[in-house]
């Protein structure tokens, strides 16, 4: 099945982005202006920090990435 979507705003696409993903529907060849890319990358970071105890754990994720403490993950076998 294919969905078509002409002139969305960055609202409904995070929205969408989020529906997509718990129904594990994939979204692809999406055309954003720059305007559009930043205002939801701006949220997605808004939303990640909003919190401090997830503005820790992400602090930590990246302190061990930047030392070489990470593993490889297949992502097909995440939602098994």
């Amino acid at each position: 099945m294919k969905l078509t979507l002409d002139n969305i705003n960055s609202k409904h696409y995070a929205w969408l982005r989020q529906m997509a993903k718990a129904l594990n529907f994939t979204i692809v060849d999406v055309e954003l202006s720059k305007e559009e890319v930043s205002l939801v990358e701006d949220a997605e970071t808004s939303y990640l920090l909003s919190t401090e105890a997830n503005k820790k754990h992400l602090e930590e994720s990246i302190r061990q990435a930047d030392e070489g403490k990470t593993q490889p993950v297949d992502t097909e076998k995440l939602w098994k």
